[in-house]
């Protein structure tokens, strides 16, 4: 994907709106890593494998990119 810029113009409240608007499997994973918690340490939280974390981490991220990047009415 080319770097256009486009991520600078996205302010604090649309990304929340689009964090919120992820499912709470999703977020939870989400939100966790962004806390630094490490992958076993999300797993070990959720009772969910390794394996699950990265497969919500990464379409927890494809959805926010999606949705982000849509273009947005005024």
């Amino acid at each position: 994907m080319a770097d256009d810029g486009s991520w600078m113009v996205i302010t604090r409240e649309q990304f929340i709106r689009a964090l919120e608007s992820l499912p709470a499997d999703f977020r939870a994973v989400f939100e966790l890593r962004a806390y630094g918690q490490a992958y076993d340490e999300i797993a070990a939280r959720l009772a969910i494998s390794r394996e699950a974390v990265s497969t919500r981490l990464r379409a927890a991220r494809s959805l926010l990119r999606d949705n982000l990047l849509s273009p947005r009415t005024a």
